[in-house]
C-alpha cells in the first residue's frame, strides 16, 4: 500500500467521522437540549458548534456505552441508517 492510498483512506475516515458528529449534534440540539448562547462583547455566540456538540456526545457514549445503551444504538443507527439494528429496549438503561 502506498502512502497516497493511506492518506486517501484517512481522509475518507475523517470525513465520515465529521459527518457523523455533525449529524448527531444537529439531532441533539433539536431534540434533547438546545445549544446555549453566551454573550461575547456586543454579540451572542453559541457555546458550542454542532460538530463539537455531537463529538462530545459520541465520546461520552464510546467511553461508557452501557449506561446509555439506547442513545448508543441510536447514534450507530444515525451513522448507518439501513441496518438491522434492533429497536432499543427501555429496560437496558442503567439505574440512576
Amino acid at each position: 500500500m502506498t502512502a497516497l492510498e493511506r492518506v486517501e483512506k484517512l481522509m475518507a475516515l475523517l470525513a465520515i467521522g465529521f459527518a457523523w458528529a455533525h449529524k448527531i449534534g444537529e439531532w441533539r440540539a433539536t431534540t434533547q437540549k438546545p445549544i446555549l448562547f453566551k454573550k461575547h462583547r456586543d454579540s451572542f455566540r453559541p457555546q458550542n458548534n454542532l460538530f463539537r456538540y455531537g463529538f462530545d456526545f459520541i465520546r461520552e457514549l464510546i467511553l461508557n456505552p452501557f449506561c446509555r445503551i439506547v442513545d448508543f444504538i441510536f447514534s450507530l443507527h444515525a451513522l448507518i441508517p439501513n441496518t438491522l439494528i434492533a429497536e432499543p429496549l427501555g429496560f437496558l438503561y442503567c439505574a440512576q
